[in-house]
């Protein structure tokens, strides 16, 4: 597994340490640092490296609150160098180089293993599982997370079932909601879905999760649909029961 060292005390603060996902982190000013000096001193691969270090941060940022600056799916397992390509958007030979570069800058650590990218550190335990639930988070010893989900416990790590962190997000809320409703989504409804989101474009992938989350629906509707095919709101309580109880999806 690869994780980027000391990520909470060098990127983030008491008010980002709340907050389920960042849509920005901080990152030190200056370039002063031993690390950095010593990626420097490598010429045109130490600046790549620092492109390389950069998206990393970008990516982890868009990860649960307690396990931001580690690299890893929703069930535990490390993400290996084709997952990091495949998120970044860089060409795995670029990131493979860096990795290197970036562990003897002390910036990150790496571990090998049967799961692990080849890189030959070693590294400690993962962090501990989170339950999945939106909003804030509430930081040990800290004060009350603001605004909606004040207090919550961020939901998992990055799921491995779709490449934009985006809609990974929308993704964790959907299934979130469904628990809530007590009407998880079944495997085989999973499958399907999954299929279907990753046939539609970016936009409207998260514009059907994010629909179907806020007005509570039990199966995948577009915006785009034809109002007089969605789940009627009021009514005869057992029409409402066999509309809402459908996993299928209903996309435009």
């Amino acid at each position: 597994m690869i994780k980027i060292n000391k990520w909470s005390e060098v990127f983030e603060n008491a008010d980002t340490r709340k907050r389920q996902r960042l849509g920005w982190f901080l990152t030190p000013s200056g370039c002063d640092s031993k690390g950095y000096r010593r990626l420097m001193k490598l010429g045109s691969d130490g600046v790549t490296a620092f492109g390389v270090y950069m998206a990393l941060c970008q990516l982890t940022a868009t990860g649960s609150a307690k396990s931001r600056g580690e690299f890893q799916h929703s069930d535990g397992k490390p993400m290996d160098l084709e997952d990091l390509s495949d998120l970044t958007r860089m060409p795995q030979a670029v990131i493979t180089k860096a990795i290197k570069a970036l562990a003897d800058a002390g910036w990150i650590t790496a571990a090998t293993g049967r799961e692990s990218a080849p890189t030959g550190r070693n590294l400690p335990p993962t962090a501990e599982s989170i339950p999945p639930t939106a909003g804030f988070v509430k930081g040990e010893g800290e004060g009350e997370g603001e605004g909606e989900g004040e207090g919550e416990v961020a939901p998992a790590a990055l799921t491995p079932d779709f490449p934009d962190p985006e809609i990974e997000a929308a993704w964790i809320l959907w299934n979130q909601h469904r628990k809530e409703k007590r009407n998880p989504v079944t495997p085989t409804a999973k499958k399907q879905q999954i299929k279907k989101l990753n046939n539609l474009s970016k936009a409207d992938a998260i514009a059907t999760l994010q629909h179907s989350t806020e007005n509570g629906y039990s199966g995948l509707f577009s915006p785009k649909d034809n109002r007089k095919s969605m789940p009627a709101r009021s009514g005869n309580v057992s029409e409402q029961k066999q509309d809402w109880s459908t996993d299928g999806l209903k996309l435009a």
